[in-house]
């Protein structure tokens, strides 16, 4: 963290900023897409998710250096070789990503829903992701 800061602040900023990242990639790229698109493309998935990442982590510098995810935070890790609080931003950020994931469920219900199938299966009622 940083030297003005404790480690619950930072941890609290790489989970706050951590769920935005997921809650974003998760409602770019696993949406239905709707009806009235004229276009399969879906350009925009990098610019919200890189938007994301680039004001996350600028947000987050000074708190805890803004790694913003597991994999960062332990490549970074092992880079320095220096375990210090990885371990501590490892769970705040997997806090993070499961708080993402219960907001996404909430906010997207649609996309959870499902329906019988004419043999009375249940399958998904939207067709594909993409």
């Amino acid at each position: 963290p940083g030297d003005e800061f404790g480690p619950v602040a930072a941890g609290f900023a790489e989970m706050i900023f951590t769920a935005l990242l997921a809650y974003v990639v998760l409602a770019v790229c696993t949406t239905t897409r709707p009806a009235n698109w004229t276009t399969k493309q879906r350009f925009h998935i990098g610019l919200a998710v890189g938007a994301c990442y680039v004001v996350g982590g600028i947000a987050a510098l000074r708190l805890s250096g803004g790694l913003l995810g597991p994999a960062v935070t332990l490549g970074v890790a092992l880079e320095a070789f220096n375990w210090g609080l990885a371990h501590i931003f490892v769970l705040w950020q997997l806090a993070g990503a499961l708080l993402a994931g219960c907001l996404f469920r909430l906010t997207h219900s649609e996309e959870f829903k499902v329906e019988d199938d004419e043999d009375g299966d249940t399958v998904a009622s939207r067709s594909s992701v993409f």
